[in-house]
């Protein structure tokens, strides 16, 4: 029974991560199809705190870190690699007016995993400059490489070595991490945005998710706790822009939305399934896709402008130059 539901629950997993790379996907195509798709990445970080929780905490941080590092290593940073290189090649014969010292630098910072760090310095908030950098997305590919390396000691802190003081301390470092994002906003939003520290709290609510997964508590509550979620992330991508600017609706928002969203999933609602085939088969596919999809999207919008068609193909060249990768979780 317990192997069923877990099965069940890694299938509607795969279900959400399609969801959040769909909405990435169709806002970097085309921004007025989906206003708010970049908050697919808000509910990538906080499913990434809920399954590297979960890792950690069920095989123990000492005896499962080694081969926790060898398998982020096998299965980020190959595909990721090749990416870069394919871009840098691909753009040197068709887009060589983009090749210059930035599109460089960019492109060894995403192979680092210091593109936050690189894009905070470099330009603004969501900059103009950007918006045609082919590694562009790789900057929060890089904040959850720069969270695997401090997420197991805090883990190990808050949450293994005093068991009993598990929900409190996580409570507690959520808190913290909030009143931390608001510390550093106020060196302005490309700080917020970018920089690892002011998301730790999305990774901390994906944690906190996983540990009351394990307590007790009615099925109505949990039911209602997805539909809830999921009907406010979805309302959050349609209505939300990044013109806002405000940390609360494009970042706290859909954070309490994938916590409440985590929560429930394991319930199974018969409402909304998330377990179907398109659905896992995206979600399996979901960190390939979301590594090629940016520079294709650059690459035709440079050379043929941003027609419909275009913008179709760069959906259909996506999902077809998919890197092929093992997901293990």
């Amino acid at each position: 029974m317990t192997s069923k539901r877990s099965d069940s629950f890694l299938k509607d997993l795969e279900g959400l991560r399609a969801i959040a790379v769909l909405a990435v996907l169709i806002f970097h195509v085309d921004e007025n199809l989906l206003p708010g798709g970049f908050l697919g990445v808000d509910l990538f970080f906080v499913i990434s705190g809920y399954v590297v929780s979960k890792v950690l905490i069920s095989g123990g941080v000492k005896g499962q870190l080694l081969d926790f590092y060898l398998n982020r290593f096998h299965r980020l940073i190959p595909a990721s690699a090749v990416t870069i290189l394919a871009t840098i090649v691909l753009f040197e014969v068709f887009a060589n007016q983009l090749t210059n010292d930035d599109f460089y630098i960019s492109a060894l910072s995403s192979i680092f995993s210091f593109a936050n760090i690189n894009f905070y310095l470099s330009s603004g908030y969501w900059s103009d400059e950007l918006s045609v950098n082919p590694f562009l997305h790789f900057w929060s590919l890089s904040v959850e490489e720069q969270f695997y390396l401090i997420w197991p000691a805090i883990l190990y802190v808050v949450a293994i070595r005093r068991p009993r003081y598990a929900l409190k301390a996580l409570i507690a470092l959520l808190l913290l991490s909030i009143a931390l994002l608001y510390m550093i906003d106020t060196t302005g939003p490309s700080a917020s945005f970018y920089l690892m520290p002011s998301r730790i709290f999305q990774f901390s609510a994906g944690a906190l998710a996983f540990y009351l997964s394990g307590v007790k508590g009615h099925i109505y509550l949990r039911e209602s706790s997805f539909i809830v979620g999921i009907l406010s992330f979805l309302a959050l991508v349609c209505l939300v822009s990044g013109d806002s600017g405000s940390i609360l609706i494009n970042m706290i928002t859909p954070t309490i939305a994938s916590f409440l969203i985590l929560f429930g999933l394991q319930t199974q609602t018969s409402i909304f399934s998330l377990s179907s085939f398109p659905f896992r088969y995206i979600g399996r596919i979901s960190y390939s896709l979301y590594l090629v999809h940016w520079p294709i999207i650059i690459l035709l919008k440079i050379n043929y402008g941003s027609t419909l068609i275009i913008q179709g193909l760069a959906i259909v060249l996506s999902f077809f130059f998919r890197i092929r990768i093992t997901r293990k979780n």
